[in-house]
């Protein structure tokens, strides 16, 4: 395997389990429209317990789940890219591509188990 496909394996990966974790870590510690105070950085990047029963900004409220063959396709769509413009001499983006294709996979992926195993979100 080369080092594009390991990075954005590693990177997918690495950011989905973050993902996953903090929403977990906040859904345990926080209620509804509860925020955390004083952290991690007051005023700039604060956490707060919200759920979008919708997509994006609460657009087609209790359709969520049909989009999840969406979230499948970006995700496949996102993988297949690094594989397909992984060998040397490719013409491709190179790193910032690598990590593009990597986050859009891993929020795709988050999204979908969002919309299937969470009956709030």
């Amino acid at each position: 395997m080369n080092k594009r496909i390991a990075s954005f394996w590693a990177l997918g990966i690495a950011t989905l389990v973050l993902d996953q974790g903090v929403k977990a870590w906040v859904r345990a510690n926080l209620v509804e429209g509860q925020f955390w105070q004083g952290g991690p950085i007051p005023g700039y990047f604060e956490i707060t317990l919200t759920f979008n029963k919708g997509i994006a900004f609460g657009m087609f409220k209790g359709f969520a789940v049909l989009m999840a063959p969406i979230a499948v396709i970006i995700a496949y769509m996102a993988a297949r890219h690094i594989h397909k413009h992984s060998y040397e001499g490719a013409k491709n983006d190179g790193v910032p591509g690598v990590i593009a294709m990597s986050l859009l996979f891993s929020g795709a992926i988050g999204n979908l188990i969002d919309r299937l195993f969470d009956p709030r979100g």
